[in-house]
C-alpha cells in the first residue's frame, strides 16, 4: 500500500490519498504497447458518445474481410497460442492448454448460432469465436452469460458455472472481460443497418432471436476485468493478420472495446448514468485514454492535488483546477456539508462517507456520520448529483467535517479524504488588519507578531508554528503543536478554547519561564500547559 499522508509541518495539499497495488500493476506509468491501434484508426470518434458513437464505430468496423470458417483453427493456432508451450493453444472457459492439432477442441461461438450467428460474416467472425473443449462447448449450449447465485461446474471447465434451469452460464473470472467485450463488439458490428444481422444485448435475452445477454452483467464484467496483454494481442492480430503456411489470415477490423474499454459505457450507459468509463471518454482524448499516466485512477493531470478517481467522484474537471469542491456551509444552528456525487455510486464501485471530529489531529478521532440518520438534500446537475447533508450542531463549538471516498476494483483499492477546512485555509488571511513590521514579521494586532508567508502555516512569536483554518476573523481554529486544536476569534482573544481538554482558558505571556501562562477562564486559577 502506497500511503501519502498529511502531517503537521509537511502539508502539501488538501486531501489524503492511499493507492493499493498501483505501482506493481503499472497504473501510474504510461501504457503504450505493440498492440495499440494505429494513430488514425479512431480519428472520427473523438468527443462523442451514445448513439452517434455507436454509429461511427459501426461504420468503422463494418465490412471486414471474412475469414473462412474452415481456416479458423489455423488462425487460433496463432492468436490463442499458449506462450508457455509451443504448439499449444489456450481454451475459453477453462484456460486449459492443449495441442492445436488435438481433436479434443472445436470452435465456440460466444454469440450462439441460434441467436443469429448462423450465417453471413458473423458465422466466422473471429472476434467472438474461440477454441473450446468439445464437451464444454456442448454443455454451454446456447446459454446467455450472467452472474449466477446457484450453479454447477461446466463440463471440463470447473471454474466456469452453468444453471440449466435458468439457461445461463457464468464463465470464470479470467474470461469475463474478454467475453463481455466480444459481445459488445457483436452488438455494434451487427446493428441491423444492412442484411448481415441485427444483434443486440438485453437483460432479457430471447431464445431463437437475436436478443442476447445479460447486458447488465456484461457491463459489470467489462468494468471489473480490463483487457490483458493476451486479449490486446489477439485483437491486434485479427486486425493486422497472421501467416500460417501459405495462408494470410486477417479481418482488417478491430474490436474497439478491447482498445478502449471505456467506450462500452460511453455507448450503452452514457444517457442514463455517469460511470468511470463514460466520464473518461467525455473528459479525455483517445490518445490520453491509452496513457494510464494521464487517465489512471491515481493520476493528477491538472496537478491540483486531486487524483482522477476523486475528480470523478466529486464530478470536477480532471484537466482544470476549477470546480465545485466539497464545502461546509454554516447557518444559524445548522451546518450543511455539500459535495458533488456520481448517481448510483455502486455502479462505479464507490462509497461516500462524511466524517466529523472535534479534534481532527487527535489520532483516530474521526467518526462516520451515517447518511441514514439524516435526510440528504439532493439536486441534479444533468446526470450528476449535488448532495447536501444537514448537520445540526450539538454544541456551540463548531465541528470539523470531511469527505472520504472509497473505491475497490479488481485493479486496486483507492481511498481519498477531502477536508474543505484545510483546503479553504490556504487562501485565507486569518490575520486581517495586520500591520507590516521588519524582517517579514507582521503585527496582527489582536494576535501578536506573526510571519504569514507559509500560510496556512503561521509562525507566531510565542506559540511558534500554528496551522490556521478560518471562516472569517471571528471564527478561527489554530493547530498548536503543544495544545492541539485551539479556537478563538479576534474579539475573544486572548481567551482560547482548547479542544483537547474541552475548556476555555485565558492566555498571557509570562515575563520569565514558562513564557506561556494559562488560567482557567472561569476560576482564574493557573493551569500547567502539560494539562491542556
Amino acid at each position: 500500500m502506497l500511503n501519502l499522508s498529511q502531517l503537521p509541518g509537511g502539508y502539501s495539499g488538501h486531501y489524503l490519498l492511499a493507492l493499493g497495488a498501483l505501482l506493481a500493476a503499472g497504473f501510474l506509468q504510461g501504457q503504450q504497447g505493440p498492440y495499440d491501434p494505429p494513430t488514425a484508426y479512431y480519428a472520427q470518434i473523438e468527443a462523442i458518445s451514445g448513439a452517434p458513437l455507436r454509429s461511427q464505430l459501426h461504420d468503422l468496423i463494418d465490412g471486414h474481410w471474412v475469414i473462412s470458417y474452415n481456416n479458423l483453427p489455423d488462425l487460433f493456432s496463432v492468436i490463442d497460442a499458449d506462450p508457455e508451450i509451443p504448439g499449444n493453444i489456450l481454451l475459453i472457459y477453462s484456460g486449459t492448454s492443449v495441442s492445436s492439432g488435438s481433436s479434443s477442441w472445436n470452435r465456440e461461438h460466444l454469440w450462439p448460432r441460434s441467436f443469429g450467428a448462423e450465417t453471413g460474416p458473423a458465422y466466422s467472425d473471429a472476434h467472438h469465436l474461440f477454441p473450446s473443449n468439445s464437451s464444454t462447448n456442448s454443455d454451454r449450449s446456447n446459454f446467455p452469460f450472467a452472474n449466477l447465485s446457484s450453479s454447477r461446474p461446466l463440463a471440463n471447465a470447473p471454474d466456469s458455472r452453468v444453471n440449466e434451469g435458468l439457461r445461463l452460464i457464468e464463465p470464470r473470472d479470467a474470461d469475463k472481460g474478454r467475453i463481455a467485450r466480444a459481445m459488445f463488439y457483436m452488438d455494434v458490428r451487427y446493428d441491423g443497418s444492412d442484411s448481415q444481422g441485427d444483434f443486440y444485448l438485453s437483460d432479457y435475452p430471447a431464445s431463437f432471436s437475436t436478443r442476447f445477454g445479460r447486458l447488465s452483467d456484461l457491463l459489470e464484467w467489462n468494468r471489473a476485468y480490463p483487457p490483458d496483454e493476451r486479449e490486446r494481442r489477439r485483437n491486434h492480430l485479427i486486425y493486422a493478420g497472421v501467416r500460417v503456411g501459405s495462408k494470410g489470415l486477417f479481418q482488417s477490423n478491430r474490436n474497439p472495446f478491447v482498445d478502449y474499454p471505456d467506450l462500452v459505457d460511453a455507448i450503452f450507459t452514457a444517457d442514463e448514468v455517469i460511470t468511470w468509463g463514460s466520464w473518461r471518454v467525455e473528459r479525455f482524448s483517445l490518445a490520453e485514454l491509452l496513457d494510464s499516466a494521464v487517465v489512471g485512477e491515481g493520476s493528477d493531470p491538472d496537478a491540483d492535488g486531486l487524483p482522477n478517481f476523486l475528480e470523478f467522484a466529486l464530478q470536477t474537471d480532471p484537466k482544470s483546477a476549477d470546480g465545485a469542491l466539497p464545502t461546509l456551509i454554516r447557518t444559524e444552528g445548522m451546518d450543511y456539508f455539500q459535495f458533488g456525487r456520481v448517481p448510483r455510486p455502486e455502479v462505479s464501485m464507490f462509497r461516500y462517507a462524511v466524517e466529523g471530529s472535534i479534534d481532527p489531529y487527535a489520532g483516530n478521532s474521526w467518526t462516520e456520520i451515517p447518511f441514514g440518520d439524516r435526510d440528504l438534500l439532493i439536486s441534479q446537475n444533468g446526470l450528476a448529483e449535488m448532495v447536501s447533508l444537514p448537520l445540526p450542531r450539538s454544541s456551540s463549538v463548531p465541528a470539523h467535517y470531511r469527505l472520504r471516498v472509497h473505491r475497490v476494483t479488481p485493479s486496486g483499492e483507492f481511498t481519498a479524504v477531502y477536508d474543505p477546512a484545510l483546503a479553504a485555509a490556504g487562501g485565507l488571511d486569518a490575520f486581517t488588519y495586520s500591520v507590516p513590521l521588519e524582517d517579514g514579521w507582521i503585527d496582527s494586532g489582536w494576535m501578536g507578531p506573526v510571519q504569514a508567508e507559509g500560510r496556512p502555516w503561521f509562525y507566531h512569536s510565542d506559540h511558534k508554528w500554528l496551522y490556521t483554518t478560518a471562516a472569517d476573523p471571528g471564527m478561527v481554529w489554530f493547530y498548536d503543536f503543544s495544545l492541539g486544536w485551539v479556537y478563538t476569534s479576534r474579539v475573544l482573544y486572548p481567551y482560547l478554547y482548547v479542544a483537547r481538554s474541552a475548556r476555555w482558558v485565558y492566555y498571557r505571556l509570562g515575563t520569565q519561564a514558562p513564557a506561556r501562562v494559562f488560567l482557567d477562564a472561569l476560576t482564574a486559577t493557573p493551569i500547567a500547559e502539560s494539562e491542556l
